[in-house]
């Protein structure tokens, strides 16, 4: 990579070109939101003009413009500086964490990037010994209250009734014969489910359907 890290005007990214990025989060940009590419190796956050024009368009709200930023972006094996226009300062959420951050402005089309410092802050990356993941609100939700996300998800105590027309009548489905080879593992499928609660067996005439 060529950057000087002493030096404060030189920054570095790694992944700038477009491409199919199916990672993309989506993140609040001074109240418009944007979807921005996690760079680990970025020390900034980046757009392309394009992206800029549509952020004013939509009123996004910043703060601290400003045209040639004294700054150079070099991205992942050149020598060659990224063509900065400008730069400026907003607040940057994603969910309920938000920083208040740079981004810059490069000519030309780009991926938007979210910097390393920038993710790190907002909880969407973390980087260490054994971590180098980004995190989702999901998976702190899945984690944080793990005991609803094991086990079949059976809401308990819970009736539910379903309008039926009365004056409809009810039509009889034919039974599907179970291939002799399958009738044991149907049982036990249906024991199984017996035995979560799941299904339950009843008497008399109801309506219900037939075993597929």
């Amino acid at each position: 990579m060529f950057y000087r890290p002493s030096d404060p005007h030189h920054d570095h990214a790694f992944i700038i070109h477009e491409g199919d990025h199916s990672e993309l989060i989506t993140v609040q940009i001074g109240g418009v939101d944007l979807k921005m590419l996690i760079d680990s190796g970025a020390n900034s956050n980046i757009i392309d003009e394009g992206t800029w024009e549509q952020l004013k368009t939509k009123e996004v709200m910043c703060e601290s413009q400003i045209a040639s930023p004294d700054k150079k972006l070099y991205s992942y094996a050149s020598n060659q500086p990224l063509p900065v226009k400008g730069s400026f300062k907003c607040t940057m959420g994603v969910c309920d964490r938000s920083t208040r951050d740079e981004v810059l402005v490069i000519k030309g089309r780009w991926v938007s990037l979210l910097g390393k410092t920038t993710a790190t802050e907002l909880g969407v990356l973390e980087v260490g010994i054994d971590i180098a993941v980004v995190t989702t609100k999901a998976i702190t939700m899945k984690q944080q209250y793990s005991y609803v996300f094991e086990g079949v998800g059976k809401l308990k105590n819970k009736h539910m009734s379903l309008d039926i027309d009365p004056i409809v009548e009810p039509v009889a489905q034919p039974y599907r014969r179970i291939p002799f080879n399958l009738r044991e593992k149907v049982q036990d499928k249906t024991t199984e489910l017996l035995d979560l609660g799941i299904i339950e067996q009843v008497e008399g005439q109801h309506l219900g359907s037939t075993l597929l």
